[in-house]
């Protein structure tokens, strides 16, 4: 931001002043002549156009990865026996024999591989598991059972091959259809062409399927079936039914992470966003006393993904229902929250909402006492006085009442903080903005070119989620888009446009969804009368995202022992 930002006097020529004529001699009137139209009075319209450089814009293509593969059906011998026995009778096992030989093999040497500390041992016993039943099935077609396809399918996977693993279910579910393990077939088959990209194919696996908590793995696979296909309100529901029934300790960072972005990319409502929490917080509910405060930890670790998603309006909504659920916030927290507020009022171009969070947040630092360390006060206050500065470089420019208000009223809240260095400056700074103020020419006000391009920085989050949500369908899409608006003096858009026009794939696809996006853009208020024409362009940049725990700062705790796997006698 420019250094200076207060004087626009420095920046406004001075007004011509007009010569009165004194009369003189006799007060008869006088024949002047014809009456000549000066023109039209006050501020003239000014019609301005802003373009921008492409801002690009890397996509996030969201991969599933809170599966794993169905457990392994084991198949006993009749009579104890070896492994290098069983070799022997799979090996000298007739055509309608031979596939209850191989299963029997696969079992022995899956058991095995278990116990084996030598890595390359118990690879090798995997992949001779797994050539056993492929040889049955090649020698022995009509022989075939469901147990043989299921067990591929399972030692595809742990051998690093889900195409593999998605053919052998394929051929399950097509030939076994009956079969009481079917339903969760068709889960982890949509799982497997999720994450290899065939959406149309998974949808029609999980095609009839209902998600419900008794079969959690199911539930999620069809909630990103659902996600990739665009049903978004659907795919919500089935996560919060795996969620629900979720049972598997091992990937509870997944699902913590898919809840966070399913709540935030899927236009769930703060109801829908606070069951998914609560689903997630029962996973920590001893460890944080009560669901409440489990809960709560919830929706502060689900709200950094309402960031990158441009959901500012929505994630302040998030910490009022924080506020909500437990109104005893520790102290320290407090002050953070009305901040993080305070940041989504600013970007959504809300001058007096960004006042009144920082407001409380001062008012919550005072009430922190010693529980608040110097630093959060210095942190406090440099933001605060971020805040002033952007409020009257914005007043400074455009001539927005309600932003010289917000920078006299931020100014203030400044300046009330104890022990500033810089108090003096920053009063001088306040007072050149009330000087700014008093002299401030009718009519003068316009949109600034630098001063629009900090208004329009923050919603390039809400391009991006268009660009992601169409990504989820074509991972490859990639290419430029322009936004035109029009937007008049009160600040609103009036007209939006785009290169290429809206339509209902690729790039047109993003370019429908900003535009409805960008309706509801706030911009200043501007005095001088005219329509501003603004031009942005995203550069869209396809990307790949497996692991974003990180990424949203999942940080939730799993209780030791707390969550149980399930098991049968045949699966393993």
């Amino acid at each position: 931001m420019p250094r200076s930002l207060v004087s626009f006097l420095s920046r406004a020529t001075a007004a011509a002043a007009v010569a009165s004529l004194a009369a003189c001699g006799s007060p008869a009137k006088v024949d002047t002549g014809p009456k000549v139209d000066t023109g039209p009075k006050g501020p003239q319209p000014e019609d301005i156009t802003l373009a921008y450089d492409a801002v690009e814009l890397p996509g996030t293509y969201f991969v599933p990865e809170g599966l794993d593969r169905p457990g392994l059906l084991l198949v006993r011998p009749k009579k104890t026996t070896t492994i290098a026995k069983q070799r022997t009778a799979f090996a000298k096992a007739k055509p309608d024999f031979k596939v209850v030989e191989a299963e029997v093999l696969a079992t022995l040497l899956w058991e095995a591989a278990g116990s084996e500390a030598d890595d390359a041992k118990r690879l090798g016993m995997r992949q001779e598991a797994r050539k056993a039943l492929e040889d049955a099935r090649a020698t022995s077609p009509d022989a075939v059972d469901v147990v043989l396809l299921h067990n591929l399918a399972c030692l595809a996977y742990v051998l690093g091959d889900e195409a593999g693993a998605a053919e052998a279910l394929a051929a399950a579910v097509a030939q076994f259809p009956d079969d009481a393990g079917t339903t969760e077939r068709r889960g982890y088959l949509a799982y497997y062409l999720v994450r290899a990209g065939k959406n149309a194919e998974a949808l029609a696996a999980i095609d009839g399927v209902k998600p419900t908590p008794e079969a959690p793995e199911v539930a999620y696979a069809v909630a990103w079936t659902l996600w990739r296909a665009g049903r978004l309100d659907e795919g919500r529901a089935a996560l919060l039914a795996a969620a629900k029934g979720w049972r598997s300790k091992s990937s509870l960072p997944a699902l913590f992470r898919d809840v966070a972005i399913f709540a935030a990319r899927t236009d769930a409502s703060v109801d829908e966003i606070q069951a998914l929490a609560a689903e997630i917080a029962k996973f920590n509910e001893k460890d944080l006393g009560g669901i409440g405060n489990a809960t709560l930890k919830a929706l502060n670790d689900i709200y950094p993904a309402f960031k990158f998603a441009g959901r500012f309006k929505d994630g302040n909504a998030v910490i009022d229902r924080m506020f909500e659920i437990k109104k005893d916030i520790a102290p320290v927290d407090v002050p953070r929250l009305r901040l993080n507020q305070a940041e989504n009022a600013k970007k959504l171009g809300d001058p007096a909402a960004l006042v009144g969070y920082v407001k409380q947040a001062t008012a919550a630092l005072d009430a922190c006492g010693a529980a608040c360390s110097a630093a959060d006060r210095d942190e406090t206050a440099k933001l605060i006085f971020n805040y002033a500065r952007f409020a009257n470089y914005l007043y400074g420019t455009a001539l927005d009442e309600r932003w010289y208000e917000a920078a006299r009223d931020l100014y203030a809240a400044y300046l009330a903080m104890p022990d500033r260095a810089d108090a003096a400056a920053v009063k001088g700074e306040a007072d050149a903005l009330e000087a700014t103020h008093k002299a401030a020419p009718a009519g003068a006000g316009r949109h600034d070119k630098d001063a629009i391009r900090y208004v329009l920085e923050p919603y390039a989050a809400q391009v991006l989620s268009c660009y992601d949500r169409t990504l989820q369908a074509t991972p490859t899409l990639e290419g430029a888009l322009s936004l035109t608006l029009e937007v008049d003096v009160s600040g609103r858009v009036t007209g939006a446009s785009s290169d290429p026009a809206a339509g209902d794939a690729g790039v047109a696809k993003v370019a429908a969804c900003a535009i409805a996006k960008a309706k509801s853009w706030a911009f200043p208020m501007r005095t001088r009368p005219g329509t501003t024409r603004i031009t942005a362009t995203y550069a869209q940049l396809p990307g790949l995202a497996h692991d974003l725990v990180c990424f949203i700062n999942i940080r939730m705790l799993v209780s030791s022992g707390k969550i149980q796997g399930k098991s049968t006698s045949r699966r393993s």
